[in-house]
């Protein structure tokens, strides 16, 4: 017993193990990503090809793989049928929330660095720490003419895409507040609302901010973070231009 993922699949339990033992491991020759799922891995590198097929029919937007499309689709079909009754952010996918709820709510991180102390409850956070703090690797970068923008995250490049698009996709039900990406989003929404979703595990403190429950954790308690880097430098050191070095 590893952590507390769950599935009615045998083959789906088997290969969630492998993420535990590193057993049969498969790594991408073009970036860092690694599963122990041949198919996903054929999957994934589709999207180093620049193939994409799949081309959505409300936005034109297009996609590597049919699945992703589907997904999409969803967003346009405003469909989000599973919710956190914790926090209140809604998913597209059961597995999504089940991940979302042991990672975010219940401190499950199953995804440690091998070269310091990081860990995560999120792969893809995991990936991300070991470009910007040991690899300094980049890999992601912005497109438009003139900008040396670039990235150790997708997440991050599609975010800061906005800047120049001036897109704010996600937008408060509330009142007129849009934000570029979910998070701003997120943050805003708890203040219209008593949600004080990020617990102390040590003591009877709460709040709405993960970042506030950090500082309490270091101040009250001297629990100091995973990371030998300072959290509040991730921003920088994850975005930053591919023309800048560090001193």
């Amino acid at each position: 017993m590893y952590c507390d993922f769950t599935t009615r699949w045998q083959n789906s339990l088997v290969l969630h193990e492998r993420r535990h033992t590193g057993e049969g491991m498969m790594k991408c020759e073009h970036c860092d990503y690694v599963t122990p799922d041949k198919d996903g891995l054929l999957r994934h590198q589709i999207k180093h090809i620049g193939k994409k097929p799949f081309v959505c029919g409300h936005c034109n937007k297009a996609f590597a793989r049919k699945c992703e499309l589907k997904r999409h689709e969803l967003r346009h079909a405003g469909i989000k049928s599973a919710m956190c009754h914790i926090c209140g952010d809604t998913f597209q996918q059961n597995q999504s929330l089940v991940h979302h709820i042991q990672a975010q709510h219940h401190g499950l991180k199953v995804y440690k660095c091998d070269q310091c102390p990081f860990e995560s409850g999120y792969y893809s956070s995991l990936l991300t720490h070991r470009r910007a703090y040991h690899t300094n690797e980049k890999p992601y970068r912005c497109e438009f003419e003139g900008c040396n923008y670039a990235s150790a995250s997708t997440s991050q490049l599609r975010v800061h895409r906005r800047k120049h698009t001036g897109e704010k996709p996600f937008k408060c039900t509330m009142c007129n507040y849009a934000s570029a990406d979910s998070a701003g989003l997120r943050k805003h929404v708890r203040r219209h609302s008593n949600l004080r979703p990020y617990k102390c595990n040590m003591c009877d403190f709460d709040t709405k901010h993960s970042f506030l429950l950090r500082k309490h954790k270091e101040t009250a308690h001297n629990v100091m973070t995973n990371c030998k880097y300072n959290p509040r430098q991730w921003s920088s050191m994850v975005t930053t231009d591919v023309n800048s070095t560090k001193q």
